[in-house]
């Protein structure tokens, strides 16, 4: 082997470790964060249910310099150039990271999971295998497996954190994370030079959300780590070779010891429930958005008995025939600089004790400050023979309520009802129109008080900002 040829994979080795950094924001915003008015899937410890948030602490990306590194005791292999005929499909891609040259080390990850390695080397504190396995999830791209462990973990001290579908086929993004803080690697066919990086949101308290940009530069063999203030998997996107979203792939690193007071269970009386749960969900943003618990602050707006064919109809469809109790749950919480974010959970507990079920219906989605106590929440779905939907509204400080259509030839809307317990239910001909009505909400002198969506914009992800 030729001088050339050598240095060529020895610098391929290194240059692996390099993280890219961008300037740091932080003392030119975080005064502006403060002192403006100001807003997403975690879960919750304890609970069946996953409970996501977001907050808004740093809309940029921390430098901090490059970290020195220890030279590869394996030489990696030369990653072929971007036409190589191997990048068309994830399962062949070649394997990067500076464990790519260890054989040994890739054998046994592929005899313990039987999967395609794409990656393997240590990301931030934090080893990193990243997998591909045929099985398909509906993607049609297969799916990425990601194991983690500790720096210089051996193979049987890796743990599988992680599976998703790949949002392209030309790149996986994993964001691994540390008490300090976090480092995304991007793994993308060779040939593109930059992406673009958000890292987390900005929630005004008018529920308006915005998003900071910064570009990171990718290595000639497609790979890129990068340095983030926070750990942050809800939040963080990535725009790179024509993919945009969320990491395909989160590992939070070392989990912290639960603290039992904030920690809620599904299956216990509903009066624990409602204690424990606000502390919870704070507890939920602050671990995994990177926030201080203590400057969150949850409340509960409502909690109340569901009407058991709404809950049915909502995808709970024993809850008839096994004698469940349904109740909804809906809290908010005031983030720093005063975005609030919306929590609602749908709880189906056996009156037997024996099982119980938790269903999102919101998860930290960003409302208006203003009318966040007053918003209704809206359970609907269709009737048990498909023919009907059935549609409960819950709107506690509100007299009356009625659905009315922006399409009344079509799709008819209702009569207001009286709201009785903190609800009232409806049911609308036909499955097919109810992207047609909003909720009207009444005082008690029959004056309007405000129209609302059935369902929040947002809610499937309140973090996506689209340019």
């Amino acid at each position: 082997m030729s001088i050339e040829t050598q240095l060529r994979e020895a610098l391929t080795a290194r240059a692996d470790d390099v993280a890219p950094t961008v300037e740091d924001p932080w003392s030119r915003v975080d005064g502006a964060i403060r002192t403006s008015a100001r807003r997403r899937r975690a879960a919750y410890a304890g609970v069946t249910a996953a409970v996501v948030a977001v907050a808004v602490l740093v809309p940029g990306l921390v430098g901090g310099g490059h970290r020195a590194t220890t030279p590869a005791t394996h030489t990696a292999p030369v990653v072929p150039g971007p036409q190589d005929p191997r990048w068309r499909a994830l399962s062949t891609w070649p394997t990067r990271g500076w464990l790519s040259g260890d054989a040994a080390f890739l054998r046994a990850v592929e005899q313990r999971t039987g999967a395609h390695v794409l990656y393997a080397g240590d990301v931030g504190e934090r080893r990193v295998v990243v997998t591909w396995n045929e099985q398909d999830t509906g993607s049609g791209l297969g799916t990425t497996y990601l194991l983690s462990g500790p720096r210089d973990s051996a193979v049987d001290r890796l743990a599988q954190v992680a599976e998703a579908p790949p949002s392209a086929a030309t790149v996986v993004t994993v964001l691994a994370g540390q008490s300090t803080g976090a480092t995304l690697l991007a793994l993308a066919t060779p040939g593109h030079g930059s992406m673009e990086v958000s890292p987390t949101v900005r929630i005004e308290p008018d529920a308006t959300v915005t998003r900071s940009w910064s570009t990171a530069r990718l290595d000639r063999d497609g790979t890129a780590k990068v340095s983030l203030p926070t750990v942050a998997p809800y939040a963080t996107r990535v725009r790179l070779a024509g993919s945009d979203g969320a990491p395909t792939l989160v590992d939070p690193g070392e989990p912290q010891a639960a603290d039992p007071a904030s920690s809620i269970c599904v299956n216990c009386p509903v009066a624990e429930l409602r204690t424990k749960a606000p502390r919870a969900i704070s507890r939920t943003i602050g671990l995994s958005l990177g926030l201080d618990p203590a400057r969150i602050t949850t409340r509960e707006v409502y909690a109340g008995p569901v009407d058991l064919g709404v809950a049915a109809a909502a995808g709970l469809t024993d809850a008839r025939s096994r004698g469940f109790d349904v109740l909804l749950y809906v809290a908010t919480s005031e983030l720093p600089g005063g975005g609030v974010l919306r929590t609602a959970l749908l709880v189906s507990t056996a009156k037997d004790g024996s099982s119980a079920q938790t269903t999102e219906l919101e998860s930290g989605v960003p409302v208006d400050a203003a009318t966040a106590d007053r918003r209704p929440v809206v359970i609907s779905g269709p009737d048990l023979k498909g023919s009907d939907t059935m549609i409960e509204v819950f709107a506690p400080g509100s007299a009356r309520v009625a659905l009315v259509s922006d399409a009344p030839t079509i799709f008819p809307g209702t009569a207001p009802k009286a709201v009785a317990d903190g609800s009232a239910s409806f049911r609308v001909s036909g499955t097919g129109g109810t992207d047609h009505l909003r909720v009207a909400t009444y005082d008690a002198i029959g004056r309007e008080t405000g129209r609302w969506p059935l369902r929040s914009p947002n809610a499937d992800d309140p973090y996506d900002v689209r340019p």
